[in-house]
C-alpha cells in the first residue's frame, strides 16, 4: 500500500520496466502463460524477448548469433524442444524453463520469483529450485513470493508474511519456525507490528 523501493541507493519506486530490464533486474511471474509468455512466438522469440536490441546490428538482427544463443540456453537449461515452435505447445514445466532462461540471462543482481513451481511436476521443480540456489550461491537478492510454505521453508534465509497488504511478521529462517505458525500470521490472527504501529507519539517539549 505503500513505500519506496530502493536498488543500489537509487529510488525506483515509479520506473517503467525498461530501465528496471537495464537494471539488471529481473523476474519470473506467476501467471507464465499470460503474463511470462507470448504463446503465440517461437521458443527463440520467447527467449530474446528482453534482450533483442543486443543482437541488432544497423537495425537488423543478427540471426546467427540468436540461434546461437538460444541454443546454449536450451542446453544449459535442459529445454527439450525445437526453437522454432510456438511455445504455447510446451509442457507448463519447459515453458517455465524457458522463461527462467530468459531472465537469469539478463540477471545482474535481483530477481524475483512469483509461485515459481505452481502446477509443475517434481523434477520441473526441483530443477527451479536448483537454479535458486545458484543464484544464491552468487550472491543475486532474490525475493520469493509463494503460498507454498513448504517451499519457503526450504529456501527462504528470511521469511516476510502479509495479511491485507501489511507486514505482519519478519523472522530469520533458523529451523524453529513451523507451518503452524506462520499459518497463523497469514490469517491475521497474529501480528508483531500492530501494536508499535498504534501507539501515540510522545509529545516531547522542550
Amino acid at each position: 500500500h505503500g513505500g519506496n523501493i530502493v536498488h543500489r541507493g537509487q529510488d525506483i519506486t515509479n520506473q517503467g520496466s525498461y530501465i528496471l530490464r537495464e537494471r539488471g533486474l529481473a523476474y519470473v511471474p506467476a501467471d507464465r502463460l499470460r503474463r511470462g509468455s507470448s504463446l503465440r512466438s517461437s521458443v527463440l522469440e520467447n527467449m530474446i524477448i528482453s534482450t533483442h536490441h543486443t543482437f541488432l546490428k544497423r537495425g537488423i538482427i543478427n540471426q546467427n548469433a540468436v540461434k546461437s544463443f538460444g541454443r546454449n540456453l536450451s542446453k544449459n537449461f535442459s529445454i527439450s524442444t525445437e526453437l522454432d515452435v510456438p511455445i504455447g505447445t510446451l509442457s507448463g514445466g519447459n515453458i517455465q524453463k524457458v522463461i527462467l532462461s530468459r531472465e537469469l540471462a539478463a540477471l545482474s543482481d535481483f530477481i524475483m520469483f512469483s509461485e515459481p513451481t505452481w502446477g509443475l511436476d517434481v523434477s520441473s521443480a526441483e530443477f527451479i529450485y536448483q537454479k535458486m540456489l545458484e543464484c544464491r550461491k552468487n550472491r543475486v537478492a532474490i525475493l520469493l513470493i509463494s503460498s507454498n510454505l513448504d517451499e519457503i521453508l526450504g529456501l527462504a534465509d528470511v521469511i516476510v508474511v502479509m495479511y491485507r497488504g501489511r507486514v505482519v511478521g519478519k523472522f530469520a529462517n533458523n529451523g524453529e519456525l513451523t507451518k503452524e505458525l506462520i499459518g497463523e500470521y497469514m490469517l491475521g490472527l497474529r501480528d508483531n507490528f500492530s501494536a508499535a504501529e498504534d501507539e501515540e507519539p510522545e509529545n516531547n517539549e522542550a
